[in-house]
């Protein structure tokens, strides 16, 4: 099979959305030929490689014109993109167009699609209008992503949906949707460390911010750690994981920077006692950010907000879940019960293990792609 993977950002950064493409690409690619077309600023493009997959950049459409303040510098880049997508598309027959979370260009995707014969499956991320709901998104907006959201799940030949949330709201419109949540290798993650270290009462915590930290729901969190940093017990210290420009000075704090590779992220993760999330807005879909950490045996400390999508936890057994004035003092109270620590950590492997893992849905993902190209 020829399948085109379509991605509106750069493979080479590091998010939520890039990450579940390059996981649905490395399944795909072992049985198909892949073309990853994708967003790219300057040259940036040869910094990054995937064996085995042709990539086709778009030039020019960097974080700073998808993600400007400015609305029509964002509505030309989307123009743009999806002019590019179109006659990048029209050139050559395939069989299977995926389509990363990219709601804006799939008008064009469905049409060029009755032409040239090839179908689509979309990966839903999100509830675009619900976010915007939390976003705080006026309403002719809101409305306006809500009839975006049915063209593109009613016209998709198939929707994989990453949370039971996003399925349930998308299940009643779609032609075909599966539950296909945020997967991961649990192999890899979780080698380098079984549960979190045990330490005596008075041993140096280390807690987990896992960025990156270019956006403002991310940000939150940051900000969220300096305000209350003297609140926090003195033996606590934060690694702050992955792009971050909104530094300060302090003894409690240390950066990592920019992680290159899969290896020094779950390096980072394996010296961590905990991690916090202290989310304030519902991301509704993808949870890295937890579901990682969970898979290195690492105990998750966030908000109701925070882990929204995840159906299967269980807050106080495998994720401790508290509103944002409790977590300071929650984190302060609980990361030194060891026990409790080790026990939330065991059962958050297990979760993840039973519900997340890549084993559960790779045959899935082949066989989607496979049933589309032979069905009529």
């Amino acid at each position: 099979m020829n399948i085109a993977c379509l991605l509106f950002d750069n493979i080479s950064e590091t998010n939520g959305t890039t990450v579940r493409a390059r996981r649905i690409i490395d399944i795909l690619q072992k049985y198909n030929d892949i073309t990853l077309i994708y967003c790219d600023e300057d040259n940036k493009h040869a910094l990054y490689s995937l064996p085995g997959i042709k990539l086709i950049p778009v030039f020019h459409i960097g974080r700073r014109k998808r993600e400007s303040a400015y609305f029509l510098i964002r509505i030309l880049a989307y123009i743009r993109w999806s002019f590019n997508v179109f006659f990048i598309l029209a050139n050559k027959q395939w069989d299977v167009i995926f389509c990363a979370h990219d709601w804006f260009s799939f008008s064009a995707l469905y049409f060029l699609s009755k032409i040239k014969g090839f179908k689509t499956v979309f990966d839903a991320n999100t509830i675009m209008s619900e976010e915007g709901k939390e976003l705080g998104f006026s309403w002719p907006r809101v409305k306006l992503e809500q009839i975006n959201e049915m063209f593109v799940i009613k016209h998709a030949d198939h929707v994989l949906a990453c949370s039971k949330n996003i399925y349930d709201h998308f299940s009643h419109y779609a032609k075909h949707i599966d539950l296909v949540p945020t997967f991961i290798d649990t192999d890899v993650f979780k080698k380098p460390v079984a549960s979190p270290r045990r330490k005596e009462n008075g041993a140096l915590m280390k807690v987990g911010m896992i960025g990156p930290f270019t956006s403002h729901v991310n940000n939150y969190s940051l900000d969220f750690v300096y305000t209350h940093l003297s609140e926090f017990d003195p033996r606590i210290h934060f690694v702050v994981i992955g792009e971050c420009k909104q530094r300060i000075d302090s003894e409690y704090i240390q950066y990592t920077g920019y992680l290159a590779s899969t290896n020094d992220y779950i390096s980072q993760l394996s010296c961590l006692d905990a991690v916090l999330l202290p989310a304030i807005e519902a991301t509704l879909g993808l949870c890295n950010k937890i579901i990682e950490p969970m898979a290195c045996g690492i105990p998750v400390f966030t908000t109701p907000k925070g882990m929204v999508g995840l159906y299967w936890s269980e807050p106080g057994k495998d994720i401790f879940v508290y509103e944002a004035n409790e977590l300071v003092s929650k984190v302060n109270e609980l990361i030194f019960d060891g026990e409790r620590m080790r026990r939330a950590g065991e059962n958050a492997q297990k979760v993840i293990e039973e519900y997340y893992s890549l084993r559960k849905y790779k045959e899935l993902i082949i066989h989607i792609a496979s049933n589309l190209v032979l069905a009529p």
